[in-house]
């Protein structure tokens, strides 16, 4: 996932950790007794999953060290 000059992997794993930061906000918005609260933990559970796929790749290291690089060119 690249564009022609920008890499756009990198960018997609941090949205991708800012959309699980913000399912965890509502989780702490919404008490246990709400009737949202159980699709929230769905959704965080299943975000976590994926999330956690991406720690059994190189993916996420190679993005950081493109990205990086092409911070500092």
């Amino acid at each position: 996932m690249a564009r022609e000059y920008t890499p756009v992997l990198c960018g997609a794993i941090k949205t991708f950790e800012y959309f699980i930061t913000a399912w965890e906000k509502m989780r702490e918005a919404y008490a246990e007794d709400h009737p949202i609260h159980e699709y929230v933990e769905v959704g965080i559970r299943w975000a976590t999953k994926y999330y956690n796929r991406l720690d059994d790749t190189d993916a996420y290291v190679i993005t950081m060290c493109t990205c990086f690089y092409f911070a500092l060119s």
